[in-house]
């Protein structure tokens, strides 16, 4: 495209007299911005939209503690923004023919992770995540805002000392509207890193955004957060190493890309060439060799690709070994703290006779309830 290789700059000079030639191209490409710029802002702002409606409904669920409300408000909100910030444009913009019957998914411009995909999903997703990583914290300063301005509006209009005690309550500090829009940068920031690195300094960035609105709140004008247990860190501590694993994921397919120069193994290649061409009209048109969207083997045969996917496997047997770990010596734990309290596991107390009263939860092994439920009769049918 002459209009395209002359770029914005000439085209503003008019260097060659010729820029009426190009004016409806640089007015679509403003275009074209502006509507990738709307976008990006609407997608940040539903961001902040889905938080306030989760915290909302997280309310609603009555859950039997703060923290347990704490984590479900996190988790959805981890969730939520994952599928909205990563997913969704991800499967938007990708091409994939066996995945082309769901509906409105799967159907885009696509189908490698090549230049064009980084100008357009990456260059729009760092962008969001660059909005995120300063609205999510900001926005946490929302209640202090509202706080003082009903203090300013209202503290020389209350009758009683209560309605005064009321206003200048201050708004509570909660870690879950912190906890899970950070959770979920850090998971899709760990994921696309092997291709996006600058998504580090998005990181950093909403790291000491978040530091100082929370220093400021939290010493300056919140109440006094109440006693949490571990189950909100717990949700970090499991969250990112599958992260860890889907980065490796992301790396194996990015770099063992057919278009990157790679040492190979025996029956790899690499590089694109020309495998044939043909002529349409008057135009040559030519077929490009390259590698299918499944094809993971021939990206594991090239070194680029072979490295992260040793580090998959490694990783993944490491965190599969801690988790069985984790599990055993939790059950040995529990056992042991029910053995120094005097009550050995359920199975050893039926096994030794020491549990009194029935042995099963089921109805039809009651025994003042088992006249009512007969074996084989209709009335015990599911029971």
């Amino acid at each position: 495209c002459y209009c395209s290789a002359m770029g914005s700059r000439a085209y503003n000079a008019n260097t060659d007299g010729l820029g009426a030639f190009c004016d409806e191209y640089f007015t679509n490409e403003v275009l074209r911005d502006v509507i990738a710029a709307g976008g990006v802002v609407v997608s940040s702002a539903m961001n902040i939209v889905i938080k306030e409606a989760n915290q909302l409904m997280s309310q609603m669920e009555r859950s039997h503690s703060l923290t347990a409300q704490e984590v479900s408000f996190s988790c959805k909100m981890m969730l939520a923004l994952i599928i909205n910030t990563m997913m969704l444009p991800l499967f938007l913009g990708a091409d994939i023919g066996e995945l082309a019957k769901v509906p409105f998914l799967f159907q885009g411009e696509y189908s490698e992770v090549s230049s064009e995909w980084y100008n357009e999903f990456g260059n729009r997703f760092i962008q969001i995540a660059l909005i995120n990583a300063i609205a999510f914290p900001l926005s946490c300063l929302g209640k202090v805002g509202k706080w003082r301005l009903m203090i300013w509006f209202y503290s020389s209009r209350v009758r009683t000392q209560q309605q005064l005690n009321d206003l200048y309550r201050p708004p509570r500090f909660f870690l879950s509207e912190r906890y899970g829009p950070f959770l979920a940068a850090i998971v899709y920031s760990v994921i696309f890193s092997s291709g996006m690195p600058v998504l580090y300094a998005t990181l950093v960035l909403w790291c000491a955004v978040q530091m100082i609105v929370d220093r400021l709140s939290l010493l300056r004008y919140c109440a006094t957060p109440p006693r949490y247990t571990g189950k909100l860190a717990a949700v970090l501590i499991h969250a990112v190493p599958v992260a860890v694993i889907l980065h490796f994921c992301v790396a194996v397919y990015v770099f063992g890309q057919r278009t990157l120069p790679s040492y190979t193994l025996v029956d790899g290649t690499s590089g694109n060439w020309i495998s044939a061409e043909f002529v349409v009209g008057n135009k040559t048109q030519e077929v490009v060799q390259g590698d299918g969207q499944w094809d993971v083997g021939q990206r594991m045969a090239r070194v680029n690709g072979l490295v992260p996917a040793l580090a998959l496997m490694s990783t993944g047997a490491c965190l599969l070994a801690t988790y069985v770990w984790l599990a055993y010596t939790r059950r040995s734990k529990l056992d042991e703290e029910m053995r120094a309290e005097g009550c050995p596991p359920l199975h050893e107390a039926i096994r030794t006779g020491r549990l009194t009263g029935s042995a099963s939860y089921s109805i039809t092994a009651n025994p003042e309830y088992k006249h009512l439920f007969p074996p084989g009769d209709d009335v015990s049918e599911g029971l």
